[in-house]
């Protein structure tokens, strides 16, 4: 199961066993990877990255969720080496199903070479109200008046999803989308 429901001792505190923590779980350099759901469809390689000011949803998995309608906005966005894109436009209140808590938040559609399907950032964490540690490979956040755990060695189980890889125009994997159950009150685990 990828996610646990402990009744917490307030719902402000989260805390993380350093006691069982003998060195990082991974590298730092991999990123806190996990699966999301919207719109009934498994959004696989999405990435938790609190660095980030904003949420972005790929255009290949954009197009695998419907193609839903994108608001047209007229900025640019810089990537990590200020190297200028254009966004093919803004997704408003799209709702992402963690956790069996379900958040609302202004996603960026780009289009692009990217070997991720959706980056959650600063926006979604906030919005979650959730609180992440990449040392520990967790998060914690707030719903029906429980913390829920969410841990990232829960979805990268090695060739246990249903997913079909490809390969962007780099030759990075990514993992295409695929489609949930109607039900959509609880977290689905690989």
């Amino acid at each position: 199961m990828s996610h646990t429901m402990v009744p917490p001792p307030s719902l402000e505190v989260c805390s993380f066993d350093w006691n069982s923590l003998l060195e990082a779980h991974l590298p730092s350099y991999i990123p806190f990877q996990i699966m999301v759901e919207v719109l009934s469809k498994k959004i696989f390689r999405s990435i938790v990255n609190e660095g980030a000011a904003i949420s972005i949803l790929s255009s290949t998995a954009w197009e695998a969720v419907g193609s839903p309608s994108l608001i047209s906005i007229d900025s640019q966005i810089s990537t990590f080496n200020r190297r200028p894109s254009q966004p093919l436009g803004i997704l408003p209140q799209f709702p992402i199903l963690l956790g069996g808590k379900i958040v609302c938040i202004d996603v960026m559609v780009v289009q692009g070479p990217l070997d991720f399907n959706m980056l959650l950032g600063r926006d979604y964490v906030y919005a979650m109200k959730a609180i992440v540690s990449s040392l520990f490979r967790v998060m914690h956040f707030p719903h029906n008046g429980n913390i829920v755990t969410i841990d990232q060695f829960s979805f990268i189980t090695p060739n246990s999803c249903p997913t079909f890889q490809h390969t962007n125009s780099l030759g990075f994997p990514v993992v295409m989308v695929a489609s949930s159950p109607q039900q959509i009150n609880h977290v689905f685990t690989c």
